[in-house]
């Protein structure tokens, strides 16, 4: 059986292979619907000690029977491992810098782990929060690979933060994952930025946007959208069709709609989605879905589907996320069409105007 060491050297050359590794073609598997909150298991009275890793202004605890360890490799920042009740477990930190999301960042390293462990398997995908205050923000992919005859897990929390994209890695043997998971939690929960150090553009930026709000004639529905962008209504009373436009905070720009059409008796919600993709969707080019799924949101706490999806116009990349739902007589669509923002920036500005949803029945 080969040894943990063994292991992470391996998965050394794995980082390896995926800088060369094309993220053209999306991954698949099981994806969680909704945001899931990273917390520390409150019966949890292991011992820690607090690491402030400079090269990332984010502080962290882990387990202080860990140790941190040298490491060499490309784009690593830091690894800590050690054992807990006889269990090894491993954190190593990344820092990336040539790949423009958190979606590419994560296709090319799961090819490149596929390339090295052939055989290896994606076992979970999610939308984390995680943090001391729930500040961060990122994808949760476990993947499981096998080695001789020993199984590994290896999760990954990719993020982006003051500009930069991050990876926490961890790495123990599906085995002992019951044991090392909390403590896995227990290390992301308590993340957060270093005492004094400089917040990102970006999250400033979302903590000084302020939203106004929109409602259509009929009290039917109201959005929030963000202060100052241009608002072209075209309402004529029973269809609804209006157009926000807009920038960041670094002056790129995006775009949101918000669209109404009568409900009919025949067509369900999942039809309607298909045919709106099939009409607006479908000869887009490099179109490529990201991710789909059914959840709830909004202040009137509405039941839809969100879809996250790429295309290109006239050479640029684009990033849509719309979200579909109905009420007794219509169907919606709320979307955000975004060109060269940050990920993590399009996605949050997005949760934020779900959130902000309100259907009057």
């Amino acid at each position: 059986m080969l040894s943990m060491k063994v292991v992470a050297i391996l998965l050394a050359a794995n980082f390896a292979l995926g800088s060369a590794t094309s993220a053209a073609n999306p991954r698949t598997g099981s994806a969680s619907s909704g945001i899931v909150n990273i917390y520390a298991p409150r019966e949890s009275r292991m011992a820690t000690v607090q690491l402030h890793e400079p090269s990332t202004n984010l502080d962290f605890t882990y387990p202080k029977a860990w140790q941190r360890l040298p490491t060499t490799e490309k784009d690593s920042v830091l690894k800590v491992a050690g054992t807990s009740d006889g269990h090894y477990g491993e954190l190593k930190i990344s820092k990336i810098e040539d790949v423009p999301d958190i979606s590419a960042a994560k296709n090319f390293i799961q090819s490149g782990l596929e390339r090295a462990f052939p055989g290896s398997a994606q076992l979970e995908e999610r939308e984390v929060r995680f943090g001391t205050k729930y500040q961060f923000t990122g994808t949760d992919l476990h993947l499981s690979f096998t080695i001789g005859e020993a199984s590994y897990r290896d999760r990954m929390v990719f993020f982006s933060d003051n500009g930069h994209m991050f990876i926490f890695s961890f790495l123990c043997k599906n085995s002992d994952y019951a044991l090392m998971g909390p403590i896995f939690d227990q290390i992301l929960s308590s993340t957060h930025h270093s005492q004094g150090s400089s917040v990102s553009s970006s999250s400033a930026a979302k903590k000084e946007l302020t939203f106004e709000r929109y409602s259509d004639k009929s009290g039917q529905i109201s959005v929030g959208y963000p202060a100052g962008w241009k608002v072209e209504n075209r309402d004529p009373g029973k269809e609804l069709d209006v157009k926000f436009t807009g920038a960041s905070a670094q002056g790129l720009g995006a775009e949101m709609s918000l669209a109404r059409i009568d409900k009919s008796p025949t067509l369900s919600l999942d039809q309607f989605v298909d045919t709106y993709e099939d009409i607006y969707m479908k000869d887009l080019k490099d179109l490529r879905r990201q991710s789909t799924h059914r959840t709830t949101f909004g202040i009137s706490h509405v039941d839809g589907q969100v879809h996250y999806s790429t295309f290109t116009v006239d050479g640029h990349s684009m990033r849509q996320a719309a979200a579909f739902f109905a009420d007794s007589g219509h169907y919606y669509c709320v979307a955000l069409n975004t060109a060269l923002w940050p990920e993590r920036e399009s996605r949050d500005l997005f949760e934020r105007v779900l959130a902000s949803v309100k259907l009057s029945n």
